[in-house]
């Protein structure tokens, strides 16, 4: 049975300490990426079903997945970012 590597958009919230003189502008260092401190590893929040692979661009996986009972958008396959085979090597 072949194997996949599936890539899922997933949403993560990431706390930033900055020095600045109002909010505008910590949130203005925070998006510049500058001068700002990172505080602990990015936290996990949900799957991100914003984002997802074309269904336009592939018709042929939307109708196995429709067999599946998978549900998808109007325009993506929602949260999937990429899938392909994993061809292992030869022994």
């Amino acid at each position: 049975m072949p194997r996949y590597e599936v890539e899922q958009y997933e949403t993560h919230v990431q706390t930033c300490r900055v020095t600045a003189d109002s909010e505008a502008e910590a949130i203005a260092k925070v998006l510049n990426d500058n001068d700002l401190t990172r505080v602990g590893p990015p936290e996990y929040l949900e799957t991100n079903m914003d984002l997802g692979l074309s269904a336009a661009e592939n018709q042929e996986l939307v109708k196995e997945l429709g067999k599946l009972r998978v549900y998808t958008h109007y325009d993506t396959i929602p949260s999937i970012r990429s899938v392909i085979e994993i061809k292992e090597p030869s022994v």
